[in-house]
């Protein structure tokens, strides 16, 4: 993994450390089951987050069990909407 996907990794599991009901304090892995930690409304706010602090667009086909299984997962969903909305080259 880059600095950049670590970095982006750490934005996530703050976010969801912070800002959601998860109620444990030790820190979040990259693969560890996330939808065991948050609810559908932490969902919904990792999503506003996300696009966000990323600036890009979840459509609601994106908001899966597979995308949002882990930090891990919702990272590659960011990567994959950034190269999508990049100007090819």
């Amino acid at each position: 993994m880059n600095a950049h996907s670590e970095e982006m990794q750490d934005k996530i599991r703050h976010f969801i450390a912070t800002e959601t009901s998860r109620r444990r304090t030790e820190r979040l892995s990259d693969d560890a089951p996330l939808l065991d930690e948050i609810d559908s409304l932490d969902v919904q706010a990792l999503v506003l987050f996300l696009e966000s602090e990323f600036e890009i667009s979840v459509d609601e086909m994106d908001v899966t069990v597979e995308n949002f299984s882990s930090v891990a997962r919702v990272a590659e969903l960011v990567r994959t909407k950034r190269e999508m909305a990049s100007p090819s080259r």
